[in-house]
């Protein structure tokens, strides 16, 4: 495997999971319950780990997939450039996480409103995460960005039939 794949591999974590710490946090809030905003808060610090080795990863694919024809340069500088904004928010989330796990550990007065400002910021990130994955996405998958989302041979459903061709 080389890097382009792991970073297609990876890229998905820091949407996904920053989603799921969102939920398991906000339901840790709504219940009261401390195990579970641990949890949240530990899911979206991994997450923030996780999105430091697709930016990296993300970097050395971009060396391998530029030289490919039809590579938009373009829609790379521009999914780049996203993912720099959503990976430090998302840093920045992984960090308030942390903070809220010392305090939670330290000085239970303040954790819930770390942890709420956690899920706030957490928030944010997901919405950039999801945002840079949309773009990534428009590198390489031109069904996105034409329109054209039915393939070209013969084993396509028919707009009649709404059937493939299976001969």
């Amino acid at each position: 495997m080389n890097t382009a794949h792991w970073h297609l591999i990876l890229n998905h974590f820091p949407i996904i999971g920053t989603l799921g710490g969102i939920v398991v946090l906000f339901y840790g809030l709504i219940r009261k319950s401390n195990d579970t905003k641990v949890l949240g808060a530990l899911l979206i610090l991994a997450m923030a780990i996780i999105s430091v080795i697709v930016m990296e990863t993300g970097e050395a694919a971009e060396e391998l997939v530029e030289k490919i024809p039809g590579i938009s340069e373009a829609a790379m500088e521009v999914h780049e450039d996203a993912a720099k904004i959503a990976n430090g928010i998302l840093i920045a989330s992984g960090v308030l996480a942390l903070i809220s796990l010392v305090l939670h550990f330290f000085k239970k007065n303040a954790v819930t409103v770390a942890m709420s400002a956690t899920l706030v910021l957490s928030s944010v990130a997901f919405g950039f995460m999801g945002y840079t994955g949309y773009l990534g996405g428009k590198i390489r998958h031109t069904e996105i960005t034409t329109g054209n989302s039915i393939p070209a041979n013969n084993s396509a459903a028919t707009p009649e039939t709404g059937d493939g061709d299976e001969d």
